[in-house]
C-alpha cells in the first residue's frame, strides 16, 4: 500500500457553500425571472472550468481579478443562452457574487479516511492551485491535524496543470513518486497532468462523466477500498 496520500484542495475535499451554480440560480431568478434549473447551472460551470481556470499566480490584483471574472461570467452566460438576456456589462455578475458571504465546507467522509490514513502511519499532503489563505482554509475545516505538507501554486509560482507544480512537491519534500497516490477532481488540471510524471492518480467524478475511465472514483473513502 502506497504511503504517501496527495489530494488537491477545492472540489476534492472541499466545497464553497453556497454554490456557484446556486449563487447563479438565485441572481437569475432574483433580477430577471429567469428559472434556470441548478444543475444545468452547475453543468455550464463544469464546462467552463475545462477550459478556463482562475489563475492565484498571474493574477496579482484586483482589477486583474475583475476582468478574469467578467470574461469568465460571460462564458457561463452564454453557455446558459441568457447572455443577450443578462446585462454584465459593469460586472454585475461579480459584484454580486462578492456581496454574499461563503464558506469552505468539507466533503462527506473526509476527516474519517484523513483519521484512517493517519492511523496506518501514511503521510497526507495537499496540492492546491490557491493562494495563502489556504493555510487559514485548512485550519478552520479542523483538518490541519492531518496534513504533513501543503504545496500552494502561489508560493511555488507554479500552477496545475504546469508539471513542474507536481514535480517541485516531489523535490521539495523528498517523497518518492513511485509510493505516491494523488487525487483530484479535475481531469485537466489534476488526472492528465500527474499521470505525466508517473504518478498514480485518481479522479473525483461526482457527477459520473468519466465512469468508463479507469482510476475514477465517486467519493473520497473510495481511495480506501481501491488501494
Amino acid at each position: 500500500m502506497p504511503l504517501n496520500f496527495i489530494f488537491d484542495f477545492a472540489g476534492t475535499l472541499a466545497d464553497l457553500s453556497p454554490s456557484s451554480a446556486k449563487m447563479l440560480k438565485d441572481f437569475l431568478s432574483k433580477e430577471y425571472s429567469l428559472d434556470i434549473e441548478e444543475e444545468r447551472a452547475a453543468l455550464a460551470y463544469d464546462c467552463v472550468d475545462r477550459h478556463l481556470f482562475y489563475s492565484s499566480v498571474n493574477i496579482k490584483d484586483q482589477k486583474n481579478k475583475k476582468e478574469f471574472y467578467k470574461y469568465y461570467n460571460d462564458l457561463i452566460l452564454k453557455n446558459l443562452g441568457v447572455f443577450d438576456i443578462v446585462n454584465n456589462s459593469d460586472n454585475q455578475l461579480f459584484d454580486y457574487f462578492v456581496s454574499i458571504k461563503r464558506h469552505w465546507v468539507l466533503k462527506e467522509g473526509v476527516r474519517e479516511t484523513f483519521k484512517k490514513l493517519k492511523q496506518s502511519g501514511k503521510t497526507i499532503s495537499i496540492i492546491s492551485n490557491f493562494d495563502s489563505k489556504l493555510k487559514d482554509i485548512v485550519s478552520f475545516l479542523n483538518i490541519d491535524e492531518f496534513i504533513d505538507n501543503l504545496h500552494i501554486s502561489q508560493d511555488e509560482g507554479f500552477e496545475k496543470p504546469d508539471v513542474r507544480f507536481y514535480e517541485t512537491f516531489f523535490e521539495k519534500y523528498g517523497l518518492d513518486i513511485k509510493n505516491s497516490v494523488y487525487t483530484g477532481d479535475s481531469y485537466e488540471l489534476d488526472f492528465e497532468p500527474a499521470l505525466k510524471i508517473g504518478l498514480r492518480t485518481f479522479l473525483i467524478d461526482e457527477r459520473g462523466r468519466f465512469v468508463k475511465r479507469d482510476n475514477v472514483i465517486e467519493k473520497i473513502p473510495d481511495i480506501l477500498k481501491l488501494i
